[in-house]
């Protein structure tokens, strides 16, 4: 029996907690933002542990990939489940927890074998006696559109199947999620998720290279609704000019393309170096369309990061993402995390950078045990993808805690 159905055997045992009232109804469509943050708050505080089993906590990493970023995760044991047929064999390689009442799991969940794979090992610990298991997600698939075979028939993993192989932990960090509803679907299932975002991890690395980012010589720009959030948080540690776009007009017509850009901000792109941040790069198809544009409207330069590449190769006589980010826009870097291990190869191109997520993963880790509530500390404002006018003042917690 595979590792998936061995978990499934075991599925009343993966409900962290009791849905939200009216869950039923709010997970075929987005819930109020009042309700899904300030809900999500409360989730979080009430499934934190004491600072005590917070700090002896071990931390444990399911790495069966050579180039993700769990493998650089500072960890006190590191398990390699890709060769074992379920979840018995599996329970084998776990580390003796018994006594132990909290863990961190790490690990990067890229296919229907990754999801299994952590909800029998997360499972393993609750027999062991684990209480709170707090996982850190680098990735996991939260994009339903892409329930689909692309690229050379990889199959892409559907939200639901996500969130439901996380419901076997009490506290999820997920990094990067594709939109509000992840947030929202977790909280209907009653799940403590907080999204972040390696926003900042994206702009040091440019730093690094040199980058400005003078205000009169530079502006970003948000390609489309799904990236706006990102764009915010981008923002407030840059303070750019910023352009929001979607990526097609609504259904009355109206709405920001950056094909349609109103007269006012094409004249905020010529002359300038543009920015431009995204969750995903598939074929990067979308990149030489912006840049196409952008080009027209008299832009310098375009400098593009992304926190999960694929990069697709070429199919249906369309260009692969080698072509497309060789736009003649593009003349420096492009810049991508390590969070999944991508389908193509990036050492295919030398202008690819890589930004190493563990020593972002080993901050978190050292924050939380601190006690840091991280939707309200200002320093961690700009890592958590939560609108910042949703985020509550700072409450007491516990004593215990």
């Amino acid at each position: 029996m595979g590792l998936l159905e061995d978990a499934n055997k075991n599925k009343s045992l993966m409900t962290s907690g009791t849905p939200t009232a009216g869950s039923r109804e709010r997970s075929n469509g987005h819930q109020p933002p009042e309700v899904s943050f300030l809900g999500l708050q409360e989730l979080w505080r009430q499934r934190t542990p004491s600072a005590g089993d917070r700090r002896s906590a071990p931390v444990i990493v399911l790495d069966n990939r050579r180039d993700d970023c769990c493998a650089d995760v500072r960890s006190d044991h590191v398990i390699n489940p890709g060769y074992y047929e379920d979840s018995h064999d599996l329970r084998a390689t776990l580390p003796y927890l018994r006594g132990v009442t909290a863990v961190y799991l790490v690990a990067s969940l890229q296919n229907s074998d990754d999801l299994a794979m952590f909800t029998a090992a997360a499972l393993s610990m609750r027999d062991q006696g684990v209480k709170s298991i707090t996982a850190i997600i680098p990735f996991a698939p939260t994009r339903e559109d892409y329930a689909k075979e692309i690229d050379g028939g990889t199959k892409v993993v559907t939200l639901n199947a996500t969130i439901h192989a996380l419901t076997t932990a009490q506290r999820i960090l997920l990094y990067q999620p594709h939109s509000q509803a992840t947030t929202d679907k977790a909280l209907s299932r009653g799940l403590s998720l907080l999204p972040l975002t390696p926003t900042g991890e994206l702009i040091d690395a440019m730093r690094a290279d040199g980058h400005d980012f003078d205000p009169t010589t530079s502006v970003y720009v948000c390609p489309d609704k799904g990236s706006q959030l990102m764009g915010r948080k981008a923002n407030s540690l840059l303070n750019l000019p910023i352009i929001y776009c979607d990526k097609k007009r609504g259904d009355d017509g109206f709405g920001v393309t950056l094909a349609n850009l109103p007269r006012r901000q094409r004249r905020l792109i010529r002359g300038r170096r543009v920015y431009m941040l995204d969750d995903m790069l598939v074929s990067g198809s979308t990149v030489w369309e912006n840049a196409d544009l952008l080009s027209g409207y008299g832009a310098t330069d375009l400098t593009v990061g992304f926190v999960h590449p694929y990069l697709a190769n070429s199919n249906n006589n369309s260009k692969g993402w080698q072509e497309n980010l060789h736009h003649p826009l593009i003349q420096g870097r492009v810049y991508r995390t390590d969070t999944r291990v991508p389908v193509g190869d990036p050492r295919l191109d030398q202008r690819i950078r890589r930004v190493r997520m563990a020593p972002s993963i080993d901050r978190v880790i050292e924050a939380d045990r601190a006690g840091v509530d991280f939707m309200t500390d200002p320093d961690w404002r700009s890592s958590v993808l939560l609108p910042d006018s949703y985020v509550l003042q700072p409450t007491p917690l516990a004593a215990s805690r």
